[in-house]
């Protein structure tokens, strides 16, 4: 009797085969029919042989190079057209090293050669592992009587099938590259290997699967397209490229290919987005540094032209002094936005080691908890900030304009009544 594991696979096929085949509207004289057709098809008289003639074509490899370059492969047309690559199998070995890598993640091999054989299930079956822990294409290569119990049906002789069988696994044959797979000098001591990159299929999959593109995955993402409701959720990735293998015939690459309908995600993979800094602390004077001038060009020009029109000029002088306290209010908020731009800076961004301002300054633009804090208890450094913007407003004045007027000491006290009247503002 053949071990449970093959027993188990020959079901699960038989299951899959009829569920795919069998209409609920369909007679059940058809079902029975349909029963009887599909003991046949997978009986090991039938189904065996036509695997067997199947797998004289592929290979079974973890690395097809047809992912690299379509035109390579391991038929004898390519033998013929110096295309030939060796099917390699190589799954590596577990290390904690931090590397995205063959035998650090556990992946499927892959299946490769002419395309209209590959069946994916064919592998399944010959790596299967038997209840002894070895697989079954260890078992068909030691001749076991477990695999001569197997392979021994009527149409076909047992070493026939064991040829063909064991045709698949050609890693103990010799390896051969072509000039269509790119080769690179890759230095080792004091000379190099020339190297052939290929694709680690399984790999490539595995990644297709993690980010949300797996059967299960779909289903919930169906649901959530018709807008039904699913117990479960799912990862999503945003900006992956798919990157598409095979055109419209997925099967000419791998049989890994196939089930992924050809197609293979990529992680977005470019150098970090720095963000752009538009503000930075001061180091030592807030007002020399952060606000300039001539941030406030057109409130200083329209403020000058109100200083200069005199007492004699045909706009009332209700007007006169309306506009000028709101180009002052103008000036005032330049100062303010400035404040809490600097405010919203991350802590990542500000190098207290660097920073020489004066104490109420450190105390007006840091928003760590302290500071609020102590904004919010005392008034002096209020008086200081006030003096400061009052400072910044006269000199700016009279920098940016060619000809400033002379204030007096009544117009500066006028500033400094309507800043104060802001103070609450600046807290």
């Amino acid at each position: 009797m053949p071990d449970p594991a093959i027993r188990e696979f020959f079901a699960e096929r038989k299951e899959a085969w009829l569920k795919k085949t069998v209409k609920p509207s369909m007679a059940q004289e058809k079902v029975e029919e349909l029963k009887k057709e599909c003991e046949v098809k997978f009986s090991y008289e039938v189904w065996l042989p036509d695997a067997a003639k199947k797998a004289q074509g592929l290979a079974i490899t973890t690395h097809p190079s047809k992912f690299t370059h379509s035109s390579t492969g391991i038929g004898l047309r390519n033998i013929k057209n110096s295309t030939f690559v060796s099917p390699i199998i190589y799954q590596g070995v577990y290390k904690p090293d931090g590397f995205l890598r063959a035998g650090n993640v556990s992946t499927q091999v892959d299946l490769t050669g002419n395309g209209a054989y590959l069946d994916l299930h064919l592998e399944r079956l010959l790596l299967l592992e038997m209840s002894d822990g070895a697989s079954l294409i260890e078992h068909i290569k030691n001749d076991t009587d477990l695999a001569k119990n197997f392979l021994s049906i009527e149409s076909c002789e047992y070493d026939d099938m064991k040829s063909s069988f064991l045709s698949l696994d050609t890693s103990s044959k010799e390896v051969a590259t072509s000039s269509k797979i790119k080769q690179v000098f890759f230095p080792v001591d004091t000379g190099y290997h020339q190297l052939s990159l290929l694709t680690n299929s399984g790999l490539l999959y595995e990644l297709r699967k993690r980010v949300g593109y797996s059967k299960e995955v779909n289903e919930i993402r169906k649901l959530r397209k018709d807008n039904q409701y699913s117990e479960v959720g799912y990862p999503e990735i945003k900006n992956l490229t798919e990157i598409g293998f095979g055109g419209a015939n997925p099967q000419n690459i791998s049989a890994l290919n196939v089930k992924s309908n050809g197609k293979a995600s990529l992680l977005l993979s470019v150098p970090p987005q720095l963000e752009v800094r538009t503000v930075h602390f001061p180091k030592h004077d807030f007002f020399k540094e952060s606000v300039r001038y001539w941030d406030g060009f057109d409130a200083f020009k329209k403020l000058h032209g109100i200083f200069t029109a005199g007492v004699d000029s045909v706009i009332p002088q209700k007007n006169l002094r309306s506009g000028r306290d709101a180009r002052i209010d103008d000036l005032l908020d330049i100062v303010i936005g400035k404040m809490w731009a600097i405010r919203g800076m991350p802590d990542s961004q500000i190098n207290m080691n660097h920073i020489r301002l004066p104490a109420f300054q450190k105390l007006w633009l840091l928003n760590d908890e302290v500071s609020v804090k102590q904004r919010e208890q005392s008034e002096e450094w209020l008086d200081e900030v006030i003096a400061g913007i009052i400072g910044w407003i006269l000199h700016g004045y009279q920098t940016v304009i060619k000809k400033p007027v002379v204030l007096a000491g009544e117009e500066r006290n006028y500033i400094h009544t309507l800043v104060s009247a802001r103070k609450e503002a600046l807290r």
